[in-house]
């Protein structure tokens, strides 16, 4: 028997990317924390890379999120924005909602 410690599943973050028409659909959840920010904004370049005219974000399965996942979505916004590519969060759970609102982001995470 192994003494290794598996992460629990709902710990992780997983995250699933879907093209439709022209835009980019990025499914989020479970922790969006700094073990999963990078992986994010990861797999934001690579849609941005195939010239969609949106990044739609569905953050509604996210459970926990950080400074760290709120530091991803801003940076995928900012990087869509040089792109000239449309960047929204179409369905956000209570946790993100609750995070974005304490901090103060409102508006640097409002749908374009």
């Amino acid at each position: 028997m192994s003494d290794a410690v598996e992460p629990f599943r709902a710990e992780l973050l997983r995250i699933e990317v879907r093209y439709q028409d022209s835009d980019a659909f990025i499914v989020v959840e479970g922790a969006f924390d700094t073990t999963g920010a990078e992986r994010f904004v990861a797999s934001v370049l690579d849609a941005l890379g195939t010239h969609p005219e949106a990044i739609v974000v569905d953050a509604n399965g996210v459970t926990f999120i950080d400074s760290s996942g709120l530091t991803a979505l801003l940076r995928s916004r900012a990087a869509a924005g040089v792109a000239g590519v449309g960047f929204r969060i179409s369905e956000r759970s209570p946790a993100l909602r609750r995070a974005i609102d304490v901090a103060g982001i409102e508006d640097l995470l409002a749908d374009e």
